[in-house]
């Protein structure tokens, strides 16, 4: 059975009787991914296969694999192959920890009150396919462009626009999470999309429950590093909460404002003779500050925004928002007030 033929199974699942095309996407990360295009050629879902052995296929060897019907069957004999038979414990987690990311993406689907992530119409928790186990799901098609496309084509007079349109809408994405006990640790550009104005968080893959049996190492780095927390940096991604999120969240607001990423260019100059995070904020109220009123005018709701994003980039969080709603009730407090130049 190839990824076409699962493909065509979960179609029949969902009772899609019209003529469809699969094409299939470059891979990102652990997942495989397929657009599924209707008969005019208009994307309309998205197929994306977990490979819960990704990484480790050469290690285990493709004819250790195809002996066993099942991943807990793999993963109970595990010590009887000789390859990894000194690693089989970090190997192990490793599978673990990558269906976990496939059950975590599933149970934030599938949450109704929880509408900002992409519909899910049907996923299976495991099929042998090409040589591997997997996760697989079928989810809505997102029909916009990622903010890190957006970001691109933002003219200087309009950063502050997008930038306080962005903190407004993500306050309420992470106060969403937040209520079911959700913390992302993924927000960057590319997993979020913009659809007519409106911003959808995709890939819950790497999030955090409330009810997780954690299965996460204690010094695992979570994220994309340019966007990453100073916990998550420094390994303690199982104790994130939304404060971590709001430390993303205030990165790509300093990167929508300033047409770059600051922590991003501290890592690409500074190598590892710096903390990034410390660094930028020696940096914050210097350079960036000259930038940001390059940009815009010296006014008091102005001034707040700066001082809103500085506080959401802190390295310790209890010196972050104490809630998202303090965040929010800060945002509404500048609102009609920001000049630009």
């Amino acid at each position: 059975m190839n990824f076409a033929d699962v493909i065509e199974n979960a179609m029949n699942e969902i009772e899609y009787n019209e003529n469809y095309s699969i094409r299939s996407n470059p891979k990102r990360g652990q997942s495989r991914t397929f657009t599924i295009l209707n008969s005019v050629g208009k994307p309309i879902y998205i197929v994306k296969f977990f490979n819960y052995l990704d990484g480790l296929t050469e290690d285990i060897g493709l004819e250790n694999i195809k002996k066993y019907t099942t991943l807990d069957e793999l993963i109970d004999n595990i010590d009887e192959i000789e390859s990894i038979q000194y690693q089989s414990e970090s190997v192990i987690e490793r599978i673990l920890f990558h269906r976990k990311c496939f059950n975590r993406y599933v149970n934030a689907c599938v949450i109704e009150s929880l509408d900002c992530f992409p519909a899910l119409f049907y996923s299976e928790k495991e099929i042998y396919v090409e040589g591997s186990f997997f996760g697989y799901l079928i989810e809505e098609f997102v029909d916009g462009e990622t903010l890190e496309k957006v970001i691109e084509e933002i003219t200087i007079e309009n950063r502050l626009e997008y930038t306080v349109d962005f903190l407004f809408q993500l306050a309420e994405i992470i106060n969403k999470l937040k209520t079911h006990g959700i913390v992302h640790r993924d927000i960057s550009p590319d997993n979020i999309m913009c659809m007519n104005t409106k911003y959808i968080v995709i890939d819950p893959g790497i999030i955090k429950m409330d009810d997780d049996d954690q299965v996460t190492q204690s010094m695992m780095r979570m994220g994309k590093l340019s966007y990453m927390s100073p916990e998550q940096y420094f390994g303690n991604s199982k104790h994130t909460t939304f404060k971590s999120d709001l430390y993303a969240v205030g990165i790509i607001a300093l990167e929508i404002m300033l047409g770059f990423n600051p922590l991003q260019n501290i890592m690409i100059t500074g190598g590892n003779r710096t903390v990034p995070h410390e660094e930028l904020l020696k940096k914050y109220n210097r350079e960036y500050e000259d930038a940001y009123y390059n940009i815009v005018e010296e006014t008091d709701s102005n001034e707040q925004i700066w001082r809103i994003m500085h506080k959401l980039v802190q390295i310790d969080d209890r010196n972050r928002f104490e809630s998202v709603d303090a965040f929010m009730d800060s945002m509404k407090s500048i609102e009609g007030g920001l000049q630009k130049k």
